[in-house]
Order: C-alpha cells, then sequence, then structure tokens
C-alpha cells in the first residue's frame, strides 16, 4: 500500500467536504436574507395599512378642519 496515494486520498476526500461546507453555508445565508427581507417587507407593508388606511385620512381630514376653525376663530 502506497502511503502516497492513501494522504492524496484522504486530501481529496478533506477539500471535498470543505467545498461541501462552503456551498451549505453560502445557501444558509441566502435562505436567512430572503427570510430577513420577506420579514422588512411584511412589517413595510402593516405601517402602510395603517398609515394609508381610511382612518388615518379620516383623523387627518378632521384635524386639519379642527385647525382651521380655530385659526378663523382667532381672527
Amino acid at each position: 500500500m502506497n502511503m502516497g496515494s492513501l494522504e492524496r486520498q484522504l486530501m481529496d476526500s478533506f477539500k471535498d467536504m470543505d467545498t461541501k461546507e462552503k456551498e451549505k453555508e453560502q445557501k444558509d445565508a441566502a435562505q436567512m436574507m430572503t427570510k430577513e427581507e420577506a420579514e422588512q417587507a411584511q412589517k413595510i407593508s402593516k405601517r402602510w395599512a395603517v398609515k394609508f388606511g381610511p382612518k388615518f385620512k379620516k383623523k387627518r381630514k378632521d384635524r386639519s378642519k379642527m385647525a382651521k376653525a380655530s385659526r378663523r376663530k382667532n381672527r
């Protein structure tokens, strides 16, 4: 049995394992990024739903009317 070939086989197997580990880490990182992006998009959509919903518009309209009335009264 030649020790050089056995050593070469071990080195090749370690290289293969290393490349597989790196690929797996990259895949996991990509999945985490997509998950984080999805969470961020969901948060933004919730905020926009609250901010630009009918209740917000009604409150803003009422506030502006009250402010106008207050300014008229102070003239």
